[in-house]
């Protein structure tokens, strides 16, 4: 039986604004589950399949935790077969001695959905605790439907229409939610408190959950990623007190 991921657990999705890989790692671990980091100024990205640069000081780092998350371009998205990047991935992250977390990330989540189940189904022979990333609109109850274990989305996108399709069915077939309750959209007006408020009246009591952005921050600043480092924190000691 896997371990359990921690309740309310930050993390992030991906891309970072970042230059230096020292300075991603440390963004990336200062959350409580740590995600590969996917350095757009360096020409990296969730449609990129290159080497990353912050890959060998990331296994290093990862050595001890119970938990590490990589992440890569979905098949839908791509229009590829991802399966052989994504169990690459995650036997590396297993050989370090973490759980791997693995997310596929699609963005542009239409057509069948055929390939991702397979995938999904894949990788979690493998070991691991397998996400679906999307930011934007999707058929949710189709996407659940595919065995993922993680649901991520943009909180306030996308939480009223996840509901609608299920998710406490899903919840209680032992999903976990990756919610992205900070919003990453230019010039969007929040306050955290309210977020929190309305994804606690929304959803009740709920035992599993991964906080996160809405979506990455590659194309951000150093300065707006932590900001949105420290609202996900408060957030965290809002659901957890």
């Amino acid at each position: 039986m896997r371990p359990r991921i921690p309740f309310a657990v930050k993390t992030g999705i991906g891309s970072l604004p970042h230059r230096e890989v020292a300075a991603a790692l440390r963004f990336s671990f200062a959350h409580g589950l740590p995600f590969l980091p996917e350095l757009l100024g360096l020409g990296e990205g969730i449609l990129s399949s290159g080497d990353r640069a912050c890959w060998p000081g990331f296994l290093e780092g990862i050595v001890g935790r119970a938990f590490a998350k990589v992440q890569c371009v979905g098949p839908v998205t791509s229009g590829e077969d991802m399966t052989a990047r994504a169990v690459a991935l995650v036997r590396a992250v297993r050989q370090a001695g973490p759980t791997p977390v693995f997310f596929f990330d699609e963005p542009a989540l239409r057509g069948p959905l055929d390939g991702l189940t397979a995938a999904v189904s894949a990788v979690q022979a493998e070991g691991a605790v397998v996400g679906v990333h999307c930011c934007g609109q999707a058929d949710w109850a189709a996407l659940m439907r595919t065995g993922v274990d993680v649901l991520s989305f943009d909180v306030r996108l996308s939480l009223d229409a996840v509901v609608e399709a299920g998710v406490l069915e899903f919840l209680g077939r032992g999903g976990t939610l990756a919610l992205g309750v900070i919003p990453t959209d230019p010039g969007a007006r929040y306050e955290v408190a309210e977020l929190v408020d309305a994804v606690q009246v929304t959803l009740g009591r709920v035992d599993s959950l991964i906080l996160s952005p809405a979506c990455g921050l590659g194309l951000k600043t150093e300065a707006e990623a932590d900001r949105i480092l420290g609202q996900l924190q408060e957030a965290q000691r809002r659901l957890l007190s």
